[in-house]
């Protein structure tokens, strides 16, 4: 409180995330600084106020109710007491009452709560214990740990007793809230340019990416004598860039090795496995990568060190770009009677959207044809100009006999969704009408594209039937 030193605190005796006062709640050890450049520790000393966190009760549940068995409806455990040895000790009783079943211990059991089992402590039933209603794997008490719902059973395997575990305490949600990326630079610096995470519900990447005001960069940068600090840029870490220029990288001093960067995902994330791209030079690329977590604020401890975190896995190193992704191909299938039919518009649906007029970002080519448009057609591309009346300007000719043909085709990105529904606009007169169209989505393009079953062959999704409009 007053004007002198000391000036700023940090949350270790190397600097640390060094803030101006007050300091954090209830820290263990205190380090108080001179100044903010954190190498000018003055005064640190164990917190006398230090409060440690309590460990979780464990109360006894009053009565256990059965869900089902023989004992439903009709007898419940009831709690009597805390044995000396700390198990709470359960009698059976008749619905309602608080007394023993004509005083008998013979039904009790026990539960103990530093082990989340039930112990048998009568010498009557139950006698045993299963995973389930039809007695799978039926055993002698104690029971497993921690199980969700309890099924108890006499001694000729009939079940008796049916309940919802009152102590069961549901496991901590997989992964870490925060995560970590370790590894190790060059002898020049350590170039980072993109990180690629798989989880088990998804991936961490570009497309999905962790907010850059959530990303905490704790190792030394390269120095930059022109420009302090132009090398710190943890925006790059899920820009989708593969190779940057300096400037718009994230660049680490050289031979350092320990935490480089943490993320706050505000979730946990469990993370399986994942990539990261580096520098192709051995003296400015960044080895053996790996990726720690935790559920502590790492505000609270020195985050460097990665013995401060819990190791999730090892990182693939790449050094190149991935591949792009291979183009994907659809094809319009139609077959008439008649020999001369157009398709005046088309719409094919997927999933929250559609390709149609308006909405084409996913089509990366010209429209090709396979069929000959009549003489005095214009073009097929005007299947997608919004038009759906009848112009003649998209006539097929040459299309009669009811014969499955390839009318047209053209590419699409690799992220276009599964088609699932369409609709297509021919003209309202019978006589100028398609009986049939089709949608295929290809994986490559077919060698032979007028042949109906070579795109059928190329495609691993189902052929979407379009649904018919008739304008004049």
């Amino acid at each position: 409180m007053g004007p002198d030193i000391p000036y700023t605190w940090g949350i270790d005796d190397t600097g640390t995330n060094v803030s101006a006062f007050p300091t954090a709640t209830n820290m263990q050890t205190h380090y108080l600084y001179h100044e903010d450049d954190g190498t000018s520790l003055m005064f640190q000393f164990d917190n006398p106020y230090y409060v440690a966190p309590d460990e979780p009760v464990v109360e006894p549940v009053a009565r256990i109710v059965p869900t089902g068995g023989s004992f439903f409806n009709t007898y419940d455990q009831f709690y009597f007491e805390t044995t000396s040895e700390g198990r709470f000790l359960y009698g059976m009783v008749e619905k309602g009452p608080t007394d023993r079943y004509k005083g008998r211990t013979r039904y009790d059991v026990e539960y103990e709560p530093s082990d989340g089992k039930f112990y048998d402590a009568g010498s009557a039933k139950p006698s045993k214990w299963s995973v389930d209603d039809i007695g799978t794997n039926i055993s002698a008490f104690p029971t497993a740990t921690n199980m969700p719902i309890q099924y108890w059973y006499d001694g000729s395997d009939i079940l008796m007793f049916q309940f919802d575990n009152p102590y069961y305490v549901a496991p901590d949600e997989p992964g870490y809230r925060y995560l970590a990326f370790y590894g190790t630079t060059g002898s020049a610096n350590g170039w980072f340019y993109e990180l690629e995470l798989t989880t088990s519900p998804g991936v961490i990447d570009n497309s999905n990416p962790i907010p850059v005001d959530k990303i905490t960069v704790v190792a030394p940068i390269h120095a930059n004598s022109t420009e302090p600090g132009v090398y710190n840029n943890p925006s790059a870490i899920f820009d989708g860039c593969y190779e940057q220029s300096p400037a718009d990288t994230l660049i680490f001093a050289s031979n350092n090795t320990g935490i480089l960067f943490y993320m706050d995902g505000t979730t946990s994330n469990e993370v399986l496995s994942g990539t990261y791209y580096t520098n192709a030079s051995s003296s400015g690329r960044i080895t053996t990568g790996k990726m720690y977590g935790t559920n502590t604020d790492p505000t609270t401890f020195v985050a460097t060190d990665e013995a401060n975190w819990n190791y999730v896995c090892d990182l693939t190193m790449a050094t190149e770009a991935p591949p792009e992704p291979a183009p994907k191909y659809l094809a319009i299938i139609g077959s008439s009677d008649d020999n001369a039919v157009g398709i005046q518009e088309l719409k094919l649906c997927y999933d929250g959207g559609s390709i149609e007029y308006g909405s084409l970002e996913y089509i990366t080519s010209e429209i090709v044809l396979v069929q000959p448009l009549r003489e005095g057609a214009t073009s097929i591309e005007l299947a997608f100009d919004g038009v759906t009346s009848y112009t003649g300007d998209s006539e097929f000719t040459g299309v009669g006999g009811s014969v499955d043909r390839v009318l047209f085709y053209f590419q699409v990105s690799s992220s276009t969704p599964t088609i699932t529904t369409g609709d297509y606009w021919d003209f309202i007169n019978t006589g100028f009408q398609w009986t049939t169209v089709h949608v295929i989505t290809a994986d490559y393009l077919p060698d032979d594209v007028t042949s109906v079953s070579q795109w059928t062959s190329a495609s691993t999704q189902p052929i979407i039937s379009l649904n018919a409009n008739h304008e004049g």
